[in-house]
């Protein structure tokens, strides 16, 4: 895969398992996302923030503003969106799945039928 198409995947990745975890959160109570947790940011929302800072540095990193970080940027916020569904169990609230062999499922399948919703 070219390294334009793999950026573009990874993009179109990231915004979608995004808009899934917003989701997902947007049907908890407020209190659980401001709940006191042991996660590395403490709580959910501070987890989520981080996750978007993240998302403004590879921002800068494609439009070629400076930012101090590397590529890894992107892989980074996957992970802090692991530790976001890992901690809606605990609630107890199911995520919705955010892998990368979903969303090219999903892709292929908006290919296939046309647009489709989250699953």
């Amino acid at each position: 895969m070219s390294a334009l198409r793999n950026i573009r995947l990874l993009t179109r990745y990231s915004a979608w398992a995004n808009s899934l975890l917003h989701l997902s959160l947007g049907e908890l109570p407020a209190a659980e996302l401001t709940k006191p947790r042991q996660i590395v940011f403490g709580n959910l929302i501070r987890t989520l923030n981080h996750v978007y800072t993240i998302d403004l540095v590879w921002q800068a990193h494609l439009v070629g503003r400076a930012h101090g970080f590397t590529t890894r940027t992107l892989h980074h916020t996957t992970y802090h969106r692991g530790h976001i569904a890992a901690t809606m169990y605990q609630i107890p609230a199911p995520p919705l799945t955010t892998d990368l062999p979903v969303f090219q499922r999903n892709a292929a399948l908006q290919t296939e039928r046309g647009p489709c919703g989250p699953s």
